[in-house]
């Protein structure tokens, strides 16, 4: 996620109904690519879905820069891009990233083909789109203006066909398993969360040549390490990333937490300040839950500032802090995707959500959510 402006109010709801969805005709259906509904092969620029040669639904956080709207496909191996934010059901992109046209799937690794893009995010001029599948990073040097365009550089990987995951031990220019989460600076810092290394690489400047290695690693004492560590120095598995260049964020799924950082940290393994979820950092099998200070596998993590928002994944819903916690285990104060924090069902209406991966604000006054499970993104007007 890239960083955002500054709300001092949440604007959303308990269990609020989403005002528009992307990739079906309506808020009960879920089928992938839309059953193939408006083109004459199996996807068009409206449909979201898994018809690539991966079968893993779309996820991810899209990012809303420059007045266009960029969205995960992950399953297509794409991302669809809006000239502006859709105002109703079933809208098509204007162009994709990451394919030749708006109905092929290739999934070979090259600069213009991504084969599992997740995270969207940008400085102000570049953008970053993380390649999950290929375990890599594309960079471009300017925002795209029409499908089939080329990445500049790649991070991750030597070149822009390799689709290696990385050695063990570790390196400094490589990912073990590269699961999508990604954030920028204003100021061009990259934070990559790199869920087999248990830990977050940050580069102080955006690369601009091919597997540049990262300056700095959070979660570990070393590059090399890869085991998950307990309490608030470690993680288990670093799933997402979230900051504005001052406070950090990052999604743990097996730890069922979110570390809270209150300044950019500046050397190896430093600590977070606090956790969200259960503020038992020792024990192992973490402890998951529901209500509202417990998570069952958060995914991702976005934010402007003061409110936080995260996909609690696991219980099929979007959990919202109106301010910036200053403890350990405090309690959110809206739920999206349920209609109490007691209820932890997945489901297919405007109101429903199913595994929920990824979400990004439009603005301050939108919040617009990656429904993986029924293969759509939602997008929430506040109230």
């Amino acid at each position: 996620m890239a960083f955002s402006n500054s709300s001092s109010s949440s604007g959303f709801t308990t269990g609020q109904e989403a005002s528009v969805v992307i990739g079906q005709n309506n808020f009960t259906t879920n089928v992938s690519n839309n059953n193939g509904s408006g083109t004459s092969g199996s996807i068009s620029l409206s449909t979201v879905g898994d018809d690539c040669s991966s079968s893993v639904a779309p996820k991810g956080s899209p990012l809303y820069s420059n007045g266009k709207l960029f969205i995960p496909d992950t399953g297509n191996c794409r991302t669809l891009v809006f000239n502006s934010v859709p105002t109703s059901n079933y809208p098509a992109a204007n162009f994709v990233i990451g394919q030749a046209n708006g109905t092929t799937t290739s999934s070979t690794a090259s600069s213009s083909v991504s084969t599992g893009p997740v995270d969207i995010a940008t400085d102000g001029t570049k953008l970053l789109i993380s390649d999950q599948t290929a375990n890599r990073v594309l960079v471009y040097n300017t925002f795209p203006t029409a499908s089939n365009a080329s990445a500049n550089a790649v991070i991750g990987q030597s070149n822009s066909t390799n689709t290696n995951s990385g050695a063990n031990p570790a390196l400094a220019n490589e990912f073990r398993s590269h699961k999508g989460g990604l954030a920028v600076t204003s100021g061009g810092k990259v934070l990559v969360s790199d869920a087999d290394r248990c830990g977050v690489l940050i580069w102080n400047s955006i690369p601009t040549t091919n597997g540049a290695s990262a300056n700095l690693v959070l979660a570990q004492t070393n590059f090399t390490n890869t085991g998950g560590i307990l309490g608030l120095e470690g993680c288990l598995t670093s799933r997402d990333v979230w900051t504005d260049g001052t406070k950090l964020l990052v999604a743990d799924s097996l730890y069922h937490k979110v570390f809270v950082w209150n300044t950019f940290p500046t050397s190896l393994g430093q600590a977070a300040d606090l956790v969200l979820g259960s503020d038992d950092l020792d024990t192992y099998p973490a402890i998951s839950g529901s209500g509202n200070n417990l998570m069952n596998g958060p995914t991702y993590v976005t934010s402007d500032g003061t409110r936080i928002f995260v996909t609690d994944s696991g219980n099929n819903r979007v959990l919202i802090w109106k301010s910036w916690p200053t403890a350990s285990g405090a309690a959110a104060d809206v739920v999206l995707g349920q209609s109490s924090f007691s209820d932890t069902s997945a489901n297919t209406t405007a109101t429903g959500l199913s595994n929920p991966q990824g979400l990004a604000l439009i603005n301050s006054n939108q919040l617009i959510v990656t429904d993986t499970g029924n293969n759509r993104h939602l997008i929430y007007n506040a109230k």
